[in-house]
């Protein structure tokens, strides 16, 4: 496992809708992962929520790259 890594909450005060409801799930979704007794990837898993969220970003019309500044 890594070092604790940020909340994917972190600066989606501003974004609305599928953005913050994801990163509001994947926090959710991280901590309960974290706590279970299965084995668990948080890199992996991290990698995977910054691509989905890349993806609703630009379908929202927001750059992928500010929308990737949200969550780190």
């Amino acid at each position: 496992m890594t070092t604790k890594e940020p909340s994917m909450l972190a600066n989606t005060e501003d974004r609305a809708g599928p953005y913050r409801d994801f990163a509001a799930y994947s926090d959710l979704e991280l901590e309960r992962r974290r706590n279970s007794d299965q084995d668990f990837d948080a890199d992996l898993f991290h990698e995977a929520v910054e691509l989905v969220l890349g993806k609703i970003a630009g379908l929202a019309g927001i750059d992928p790259g500010e929308a990737d500044d949200d969550h780190q």
